[in-house]
């Protein structure tokens, strides 16, 4: 059995900084980033890691050349879809594989898969892909962060992919608003991680400290919520 990291949507590598470590034992990272700024920003720090396979291209649900708009005003990401705003938009074109190829091609039924999607509008399109096709029974976990709500054109998309997984009976995706809890990217990566059943099989055992790190944060999250949930019954009360 192989443990192997997808990492969607690369931007400048802060997710390989905190997969990379030693204490994970990650087989294969494939990381997705098909920017040309990006992709050369992640080789040019992380292009010593043995275990790492940067693919100067994106996931879609097709193999395709497409645009990829930069600009959106107050959003550091660059999509492929486009918000309709005015802006000064910078258009690169880029290369675009299809997730069910991908998964054909270079991942096992019995290999134990994790995948990271914040790819900026096309979770969708990669997920609905992997279901159409069945690849998706591959995933052991897949992290989603739905960027689609940001663009008002596909704002019932993400609750079609899920009414989808529920149809399929498929339960194994962690929503990042649930599971990227901390004060760094990486920390949130590890939060996420330690969550999802499994773990012991990419990690070796955390520390007493770690775990208590991970207990305190859990409950200041889970405070902080509770707290605003009375804040706001309050506020309605007057």
């Amino acid at each position: 059995m192989r443990k192997i990291f997808l990492d969607v949507g690369g931007h400048r590598g802060q997710t390989i900084e905190e997969v990379s470590k030693s204490f994970y034992s990650f087989d294969v990272i494939h990381c997705f980033e098909p920017l040309p700024k990006n992709s050369g920003e992640i080789e040019a720090r992380f292009g010593q890691v043995k275990s790492l396979q940067l693919h100067k291209s994106g996931l879609s649900d097709k193999d395709a050349v497409l645009t990829i708009f930069e600009g959106n005003p107050g959003d550091l990401g660059a999509s492929t879809k486009h918000s309709g705003q005015p802006g000064n938009w910078i258009e690169t074109e880029c290369n675009f594989v299809e997730a069910t190829r991908f998964f054909r091609d270079n991942i096992q039924p019995d290999d134990f898969v994790l995948m990271k999607l914040n790819c900026e509008g096309a979770e969708c399109d990669i997920l609905n892909n992997l279901i159409d096709s069945g690849e998706i029974s591959k995933l052991h976990n897949v992290m989603i962060d739905f960027d689609v709500r940001k663009f008002k054109a596909l704002e019932n998309e993400e609750h079609r992919l899920l009414a989808r997984f529920q149809s399929i009976g498929f339960n194994r995706y962690s929503l990042a608003v649930k599971v990227m809890l901390g004060k760094t990217h990486q920390a949130r990566i590890a939060n996420w991680l330690k969550s999802v059943p499994g773990y012991e099989n990419i990690r070796e055992p955390m520390s007493w400290g770690e775990q208590t790190r991970h207990t305190l944060t859990k409950l200041i999250y889970a405070f902080r919520k509770a707290a605003k949930r009375v804040k706001n019954a309050l506020r309605n009360r007057r």
